[in-house]
């Protein structure tokens, strides 16, 4: 394989393992933090996945409001 032909599809998916490592780390977080209230682990998983989901949003929603 050629890193130099193939380097954007190269760093998407290190970028796409970032974020979904990142999302894995707050879903446990999430869980350790609620688990007194009775949380379950897709619920978690929802709220984890929502955070970096809008995160994800307003970061992209606010580089098109700056690009123009």
């Amino acid at each position: 394989m050629n890193l130099k032909k193939h380097k954007g599809e190269f760093l998407t998916g290190i970028a796409i393992a970032m974020v979904l490592f990142l999302a894995e780390g707050i879903k446990e977080a999430v869980l350790g933090l609620l688990a007194s209230w009775g949380i379950t682990d897709w619920q978690a998983s929802l709220i984890a996945y929502g955070l970096v989901g809008g995160a994800l949003a307003f970061l992209f929603f606010n580089a098109i409001k700056k690009d123009g």
